[in-house]
């Protein structure tokens, strides 16, 4: 089991549609994305993207991370989580914006452990401490 950084067109495409069921809203990742993907055995069993925030200022935006099913809930995306977030504040990141568009309605580790499950809202984690902390979405964009 190992995680690397890949191109994101090299990430599995039905992982990416686990986290965005868009493929219109996949196919707007930008190309300079940074992809980490766990392995177990030659096969991708997680997945996660993030992109640069516009602005040069070095924080980061999580677009997607997915774990496959019959692997979640054994600490993969954990793992896959803190190795972006080690990324993220060695190149220099104060913070690292989480979006999602999960409704509240729909149950989700991800959502209930680590993001907000409202569209409305944002988390925002610190990659220096991992803590977070919760903004509106007007807010972090300012």
């Amino acid at each position: 089991m190992s995680i690397t950084r890949i191109p994101l067109h090299a990430a599995a495409r039905d992982l990416l549609l686990l986290a965005d069921p868009s493929p219109e809203s996949i196919a707007t990742y930008p190309p300079d994305s940074l992809v980490f993907c766990h392995a177990e055995n030659g096969e991708q069993t997680a997945v996660a993207v993030l992109r640069p925030e516009s602005g040069g200022g070095g924080d980061f935006e999580l677009l997607a991370i997915a774990v496959r099913p019959d692997r979640q809930t054994r600490g993969v995306g954990s793992r896959l989580l803190r190795h972006a977030l080690d990324h993220c504040r060695a190149a220099g990141a104060s913070c690292v914006t989480v979006g999602t568009a999960i409704p509240a309605s729909v149950p989700s580790p991800f959502t209930r452990n680590t993001a907000s499950a409202s569209p409305e809202s944002s988390r925002i984690i610190s990659p220096a401490t991992g803590r977070r902390f919760s903004k509106t979405a007007s807010a972090a964009s300012t």
